[in-house]
């Protein structure tokens, strides 16, 4: 017959110990997730990345892209070696399609000395002119020496 002890011994053996030490520690406490942006690309994955979205240029033009784009360029992409979700391809082409379009399209595709590799690629992606200038050229002219603090 079982009495409240008993109750008390099963509950603290089920919840707490088994818990504890046959399910492990890393049942207590979800990892977080890795936010898309984030993740370091690699320059083979990225070239790779970037070859994909040329080709589907049309797809990848439109204001919507749908779902299924994203997960035909991860097909390609997993064909040659480099695994990434189809959500971290459409954050991933996000993130360089507005850098693109805020930071290197106004500087020519340079800052400074430095050149954006991916610069011809993403004016075929958008329909712009390789040879485009832009309407003020201040960008090339950013000074990228460290400044002193001020006081």
């Amino acid at each position: 017959m079982f009495t409240i002890f008993n109750y008390f011994v099963f509950f603290l053996f089920r919840n707490i110990i088994w818990d504890y030490f046959v399910a492990g520690p890393s049942n207590r406490t979800p990892k977080r997730k890795v936010a898309a942006s984030s993740l370091v690309w690699d320059v083979d994955s990225t070239a790779a990345f970037v070859k994909e979205c040329v080709a589907g240029k049309g797809q990848v033009q439109k204001d919507d892209i749908p779902v299924k784009v994203w997960k035909e360029i991860h097909a390609a992409m997993k064909e040659k070696g480099h695994i990434f979700p189809w959500e971290t391809c459409r954050a991933k082409f996000y993130q360089m399609n507005n850098y693109f379009a805020n930071k290197m399209l106004c500087a020519g595709g340079v800052l400074g000395d430095i050149k954006w590799p991916h610069y011809e690629q993403f004016c075929e992606i958008n329909d712009v002119p390789i040879d485009f200038e832009p309407a003020h050229d201040a960008a090339r002219d950013i000074d990228l020496t460290p400044t002193k603090k001020r006081k």
